[in-house]
């Protein structure tokens, strides 16, 4: 049920949009239009603005403002790519994206900042492009010292070669030495680790790894049987239910320790495409934004995104 002015709609949509270009809706302000709808479940907000706003916010929930300048305009590059080869991925719920990780973190006004806003405006309309046609982009925190292979961390599709692994090292240490993920380690107790595979008793080691270290295989042992998970596939499993702060990512090696699991490993996030402190490191040691996206995507170039046929994909 939505109210307005007193009114109550069951049905259909309620519009708002404020003359001063913001919209405050649940505590926090957006810009654009908001639209409201009744549903079984409660109330669905949709934010509607052009995609150049809505990069305003999201740049800066992705990547930290304090980083340079260009890493800040690859990532601009990127998430404007990633929006664009993802419009109607929530069709379902009536709106492109939603705003969590799922998509990319979409706060509203509040995350924007001047240097993420300078970025968005420098590369204004620019994607990554493959052979005329809008490219795949992926990014994440911290690779570890090499970036991850797409048709290791997600199998079952082909995927082109720009997004295979490339390593990530300045003067022979990993480009993201200074970011506080490089390497960690967490622990697991038993029961938090049944409660996250949703099974009793289990049991976990690493069965394969990919050429560069990332476990590519997990095997799970329970007293009703075994199965077999992508290294990715675990570490979703585990970050959804206990927080990203314990297993960061698939580089990683478990023991038994002391009745729980001893996790260690390296870097944070899938690991597939641009490494974001690596790309800071980068930036500041000189290179441009384009450098830094052909490096982590060989072969692909920037173009206007006028210039590529929106039916033309690499999806």
């Amino acid at each position: 049920m939505v109210e307005k002015g007193g009114r109550r709609f069951s049905q259909g949509r309620v519009h708002a949009r404020s003359e001063s270009g913001l919209i405050r809706v649940l505590g926090r302000l957006y810009r654009g239009e908001i639209s409201l709808r009744g549903s079984d479940s409660g109330i669905v907000v949709v934010n509607t603005l052009p995609l150049e706003d809505y990069l305003l916010s999201v740049v800066p929930a992705e990547i930290p403002s304090s980083f340079h300048p260009e890493a800040i305009k690859a990532q601009a590059v990127l998430s404007r790519t990633v929006a664009i080869n993802w419009m109607a991925k929530h069709k379902r719920d009536g709106a492109d994206f939603c705003d969590l990780t799922h998509c990319q973190v979409y706060p509203g006004v509040a995350s924007e900042s001047p240097a993420a806003a300078a970025a968005v405006r420098a590369t204004a309309g620019l994607i990554m492009a493959y052979h005329g046609q809008l490219a795949q982009a992926f990014y994440h925190s911290t690779c570890g010292g090499h970036t991850a292979d797409a048709n290791k961390v997600w199998p079952g599709k082909p995927w082109p070669d720009y997004v295979r692994g490339v390593p990530d090292l300045l003067d022979g240490a990993p480009a993201c030495a200074r970011s506080s993920h490089l390497t960690w380690t967490g622990t697991v107790r038993q029961q938090e680790l049944d409660d996250a595979l949703g099974l009793s008793g289990t049991a976990v080691t690493v069965l394969a790894r990919e050429r560069y270290g990332r476990a590519s295989e997990i095997g799970v042992r329970w007293a009703g049987g075994e199965k077999r998970l992508t290294g990715e596939q675990f570490h979703l499993l585990l970050g959804r239910e206990l927080g990203w702060a314990r297993v960061k990512s698939a580089w990683l090696k478990v023991e038994r320790r002391d009745g729980a699991w001893q996790f260690s490993g390296k870097g944070l996030g899938h690991g597939v495409g641009m490494c974001q402190w690596g790309a800071n490191a980068r930036c500041d040691a000189g290179a441009s934004y384009a450098q830094v996206l052909a490096y982590y995507f060989p072969g692909t170039r920037i173009k206007p995104v006028s210039q590529i046929n929106s039916a033309n994909t690499t999806r």
